[in-house]
């Protein structure tokens, strides 16, 4: 019933678009200080003790400029840093710093070094191009070790290959250093900085940010506070209440978005979420299909940062635990802001599962007072991320189990631990893998095994043909988490015909992650009916699933070259899409390309000059601007 409505509507919105000439997308970057933001300078004379913790905290100095300071000893001295497959070399001028390294045509040039973003774990740096963008430079830093590694290798790296070899990133590409994908403006600062504003047009015709105040602030979490300021200068005459978002009023998911809006490895899908919107309207998260990114568990295997993991966790899930059970945003006086010492993090644990707590010898076997009793050793180990440049706690919190998926993982805090990897207790002693895989199974012959979504999702990564079933289980059974639901929808996609009526009913979900997963997994089959539903989805409630159903349809440009109806139907969704996210060069580029197949020479030339301000090296989009203008006899 609900497709069958979907259609309709869509059919008829095709009709009336057909009828429109489409406009140039307008410029559309959100300007804080227009939209009630005040900066948190504002805050500091009520606020005084929260204030004080937060200018302390990790998040009050995500993004900094340089300063001798803050400034490492290599750039401090002066000196070469070695990153194969480049180097650096460091300058300063008083309180000053520059680096000369190779710039877009691959000769050595001289650079200013503005910034310095995060300063615990992993440091890198910024200069300040011409045409006043922020970009990352090559060079970073590991803060625990003073190590220097480019940029790239941290990336852009294939799993599996030495981590001492990284790829070979040229000028011109969009990875290289110069390029968009490096772009701090474009990539980094929605999450390092706040106050995000666009700022005079750049030479070329693109658009440079600007990031006042520079670090991530009140206002990040608590959205706009000028009217919580005007409030309480002037209370008014008659009671109402206070403006400000009370994230503590909110529901529990949307509260917890605040932290999701960063803390979740995903794809900017627009750049106006606010603190109380979904975020998974704005965001498209990593899903388990990523055999790069994540395990079928949910163990990140690269930075994909806490929020993702946690999200797959059964105390998330089941036991509704948020962020802020553990963390203190404001900022604290202990490592990763927890809200106690990393000495008593047990106690976070005991909060909920105080029967064990009451015998803790005999449900880790080992001393409650000792580095492997404690609860973190066994459920939150460390596992190595960034090519192993890095280590983050394992935040799905689950049990070790060290035969996951029936056969041997290294992602298991047993061997993890015993083999004394990196961040393991100092103390654990070093054990052989088969001992150890023994004295569990001895331990625990009656611990559970891995959910069934995990093995679903094991099978369905490597394409077998038993995953179907399970599969469609796990998108189906509405208990799972909303990440697992969207996942097994997502890997549906490789089975293709042998999905489509099992797709087709997901495509209609309450949910627009699985919506929208499933509307992706259609892009592996050609059949009729996929078609009629991708343009059903064109007209989806959820901006979100309506630009996955313009991409899909898009993709390989087939279908839609032998469709008009639903060319004509995705041409204003991507106009849409690029206006959610100016400053993606990609969405210029699909919308250039749909514009074409269309036949608007005028309008797709229009949005490839757009990418190309972003991405002026793409050599074939600037052979299409060639080819269109001597259409056009320009």
């Amino acid at each position: 019933m609900r497709l069958g409505l979907l259609l309709a509507v869509g059919l008829a919105l095709v009709a009336a678009l057909a009828a429109e000439t489409p406009e140039f997308v307008r410029e559309n970057v959100p300007d804080f200080r227009a939209q009630g933001y005040t900066g948190h300078e504002a805050c500091r004379s009520c606020h005084v003790e929260l204030y004080d913790r937060w200018a302390k905290s990790a998040h009050a100095h995500s993004t900094s400029l340089l300063t001798p300071a803050n400034a490492p000893p290599e750039m401090l001295a002066g000196g070469p840093a070695e990153h194969a497959p480049g180097r650096s070399e460091f300058s300063r001028e008083g309180d000053a710093f520059y680096v000369t390294t190779a710039g877009d045509d691959g000769v050595p040039h001289r650079y200013p070094v503005t910034h310095v973003v995060g300063p615990k774990r992993v440091s890198f740096f910024l200069t300040r191009m011409e045409d006043g963008g922020l970009q990352v430079l090559p060079s970073m830093r590991e803060v625990t070790t003073g190590a220097w590694f480019d940029y790239t290798h941290l990336i852009f790296g294939v799993p599996g290959t030495d981590y001492q070899t990284p790829p070979v990133i040229r000028p011109g590409e969009p990875s290289y250093w110069t390029g968009p994908l490096r772009s701090y403006d474009r990539t980094c600062g929605r999450c390092h900085s706040s106050g995000r504003r666009a700022a005079a047009p750049a030479p070329g015709g693109g658009t440079r940010m600007e990031w006042d105040p520079l670090p991530v602030d009140c206002e990040a979490c608590h959205g706009p506070g000028a009217e919580h300021v005007e409030f309480w200068k002037n209370p008014p005459d008659v009671w109402r209440p206070d403006p400000i978002l009370a994230l503590g009023k909110l529901p529990r998911d949307r509260a917890q978005d605040v932290c999701l809006w960063c803390h979740m490895e995903a794809e900017v899908i627009s750049e106006h979420w606010r603190p109380g919107d979904d975020a998974f309207e704005f965001l498209s998260p990593t899903l388990l299909d990523n055999l790069e990114r994540i395990d079928a568990s949910g163990k990140p295997l690269e930075l994909v940062y806490d929020g993702l993991p946690f999200l797959f966790s059964a105390c998330a899930e089941k036991g509704k635990l948020t962020c802020v059970y553990c963390h203190d945003a404001h900022g604290t006086h202990h490592t990763a802001d927890l809200l106690v010492p990393p000495d008593r993090t047990d106690t976070l644990c005991t909060g909920c599962h105080f029967e064990i707590a009451a015998n803790a010898r005999a449900h880790s076997r080992h001393e409650a007072t000792g580095t492997g009793g404690a609860c973190v050793a066994c459920h939150m180990p460390y596992l190595a991320i960034e090519r192993g440049h890095g280590v983050v706690r394992d935040h799905t919190i689950g049990s070790p189990l060290p035969d996951l998926y029936g056969g041997r993982t290294t992602l298991d805090a047993c061997h993890w631990c015993h083999s004394r990897a990196r961040g393991a207790p100092p103390d654990a002693p070093l054990i052989a893998e088969p001992e150890v895989l023994a004295a569990y199974r001895a331990w625990y012959p009656g611990a559970k095994l891995r959910p069934g979504w995990v093995r679903a999702m094991a099978g369905g990564r490597e394409g077998h043909a038993s995953a179907f079933d399970p599969l469609v289980q796990a998108a189906r059974w509405r208990a799972n988490p909303r990440l697992v639901r969207a996942s097994a929808t997502k890997l549906l996609g490789k089975y293709a015909d042998r999905a489509l009526v099992f797709l087709m009913d997901l495509a209609t979900d309450d949910d627009s992650l699985v919506r929208r997963s499933a509307v992706e997994a259609l892009g592996n089959t050609r059949h009729p009916d996929a078609d009629l539903l991708l343009l059903a989805s064109l007209t989806d409630p959820s901006a979100a699933v309506r630009f996955s159903a313009a991409r899909t349809a898009l993709a390989g440009w087939e279908r839609v070259r032998g469709n008009p109806e639903l060319l004509a139907a995705v041409l204003p969704v991507l106009e849409e899409d690029a206006r959610a996210m100016p400053q993606d060069d990609s969405r210029w580029f699909r919308l250039g390309a749909a514009r074409s197949i269309a036949g608007d020479d005028r309008g797709a030339l229009q949005a490839y000059e757009r990418k190309l301000a972003i991405d002026p090296y793409a050599a074939h989009v600037r052979r299409a601007v060639l080819e269109i203008r001597a259409r056009l006899g320009e």
